[in-house]
């Protein structure tokens, strides 16, 4: 059931550990989250003091905070929803995409069906194994396929939402803050060190490279006629860009 539009359920579940569904401080929240770039599946989140975050390896529905693998849609926005990778919705936390799942299945569109239709509109068979699914449900929660889910007390409907959650597979990954580029040197018009956010204060241009080509920098990598170079990643805060940096360190 991942959503008004259908879901792409996995067949492992490992619930996380608490520090791992939320292992980053319970500080500045996540206000925005995308897929990282098209060559990977990694998830790139970013709090609201700019600093960003990547989801790396781990199950879909652990990456996308989204237990429910509910796709991007006006309801998963309204859900709180901040961006979407993989045409699946993100969410700022573990919490909010779980709520998602819950209020998801508590629309008119769901509630006034029994559970085994509801299986059959949330994991449907061109996409999934939708008897086993099914199966495997009732199994989880006990409750007969014939029983509406507008008829099920709140502790119920819980027990529903975790035997989604468990059917569709959250699996950690790991978790990793990038460094930020703070400020940027330039000599005859070319960017050639910057100033990092990690305690390694400034660094030559080719170590920046490095980071950036092994994932660690907060920053794009391109490739130039004279060797690689960096730009800062596309958003909308001015100050961010190189350039802007360089030319204010002048």
């Amino acid at each position: 059931m991942p959503s008004l539009e259908g879901v792409m359920p996995c067949s492992a579940f490992h619930r996380p550990p608490a520090h791992q569904i939320n292992n980053r401080r319970n500080v500045m929240p996540y206000v925005s989250a995308r897929k990282r770039n098209s060559k990977s599946l990694d998830v790139l989140y970013t709090d609201d003091a700019g600093k960003a975050f990547v989801r790396h390896g781990g199950s879909r529905a652990w990456r996308n905070n989204n237990p429910g693998n509910i796709r991007k849609s006006s309801f998963a926005t309204a859900q709180g929803a901040i961006g979407e990778a993989g045409g699946f919705a993100v969410f700022p936390d573990y919490q909010t995409g779980r709520q998602a799942l819950k209020a998801l299945l508590k629309t008119e569109t769901y509630k006034t069906l029994t559970i085994e239709d509801a299986v059959k509109r949330y994991a449907p068979p061109k996409e999934n194994a939708t008897d086993a699914y099914a199966k495997n449900l009732k199994k989880l929660t006990g409750l007969e396929g014939t029983t509406k889910l507008g008829d099920l007390k709140d502790a119920q409907l819980d027990a529903v939402v975790s035997a989604i959650e468990k059917l569709e597979g959250t699996i950690a990954g790991t978790e990793t803050p990038l460094i930020k580029i703070v400020g940027a040197i330039s000599e005859h018009g070319r960017i050639v060190a910057y100033e990092l956010d990690d305690g390694s204060g400034v660094v030559g241009r080719d170590k920046a490279v490095s980071l950036a080509r092994a994932g660690l920098l907060d920053a794009v990598l391109v490739a130039g006629r004279s060797g690689f170079y960096l730009r800062a990643r596309p958003d909308e805060v001015q100050l961010n860009n190189l350039d802007v940096m360089a030319a204010e360190a002048a």
